[in-house]
Order: C-alpha cells, then structure tokens, then sequence
C-alpha cells in the first residue's frame, strides 16, 4: 500500500516489516513525511473504550502529529479547526491496529483523540511543538467533537465510554468557540 494524503492534509504511511528467524524489524520512522520531532509521547491505555481527547494548543504552540500503533487497536479522531478550511468541522476517523503498521501524520490546526478499541493499547504520538503546559490562557484545550460524526455508540459499540474527568468538563462543543491561531492554505 502506497502513501495516502486525504484532501484535507492527513496522511497515512503503511510501514513494512521484515521478518525472519530472529523476529521483526521494523523501521517506524524516517523523512517520508518531513517533520522535526520535538517530544514523542507513549501512552498505555488499559480498557477499551477509552476516549482520550480530543485535544489541541492553539498560535504559535499548534502541534502537527505523527501516530503509530504499538499494540492493539484504536481509532484516530482528528477534527479540523484550521481557519477558511473547506474541511472546518469536520471530522477524520481512521482506523489504527498493530497487525497494519502505518503512520499518520495529522497537521497543524487539527484537535486530535485515540478511542481504543481493545484492552491493553499501546500507541506513540510525536510532535513537532512541545507540550505548552498554560490552561490559564486556553493554549492547551479540549476540543469539541460532532456527536452525529463522532458517534461513540456506534465507534464502540456495547462498551461505555471512558474519559477524564478534565476532558468532560472542559471540552468545548462548538468549533466556532475555538479560535485554533491556525489559517488553512493549499500547504497545510
């Protein structure tokens, strides 16, 4: 499977592994997709059904993502807030499990989340900015979702979703609520 970039600017890589009488190998990241990693991030994350996200920081602290799949299964949820995207809104879902090794590379001005689908999931997410810590001036925020794209019942059927508490009570549930300090073009 080649390289997909989507119309609004996520991309995936599938990953190939080589394997032989010792185990696998697999390289996981190089410049297919150019980005200068700033922090990586490992997350455990321990039932299914999990929700964690959607997040985003907003100006100059704005963070393009690359996600891999160590172990198990979620789904990727990225919402885009970019200013003047024909895509403003409007939600990306993509599948993400271990036994299909692929990157995904989410852009600036997107909020992003992992819902797991299976106990146990293991998963890395690599910035290019690094974590900005100030909630006081709303760099850092939760981000809203579209109920009627992003529907848990339907994602994860028969499990109850799982969320922090700081995601439940601060998620914002309108796009126009955020302002992302980020502005669409044909390069973003």
């Amino acid at each position: 499977m080649a390289k997909e970039i989507f119309a609004n600017g996520i991309q995936i890589v599938p990953l190939s592994s080589y394997v032989d009488e010792r185990g696998t190998f697999l390289e996981i990241f190089n410049e297919t997709i150019p980005f200068l990693v700033k922090q990586d991030n490992l997350t455990y994350t321990k039932k299914a059904g999990t929700l964690r996200g959607l997040h985003t920081q907003i100006g100059p602290y704005a963070q393009s993502r690359i996600v891999y799949c160590i172990k198990g299964a979620f789904y990727s949820l990225s919402v885009d807030l970019r200013k003047g995207s024909p895509y403003y809104g409007k939600s990306h879902i993509l599948l993400m499990e271990e036994e299909k090794p692929a990157l995904q590379y989410i852009p600036k001005g997107f909020a992003h989340g992992i819902l797991s689908l299976k106990d146990d999931t293991i998963y890395t997410i690599k910035v290019d900015e690094s974590y900005n810590r100030d909630r006081t001036n709303h760099i850092t925020l939760s981000a809203f979702y579209d109920a009627n794209e992003l529907d848990f019942d339907k994602l994860v059927p028969g499990l109850p979703l799982i969320q922090s508490q700081r995601d439940q009570k601060e998620a914002y549930q309108n796009p126009q609520e955020i302002d992302s300090g980020v502005i669409y073009t044909e390069e973003n």
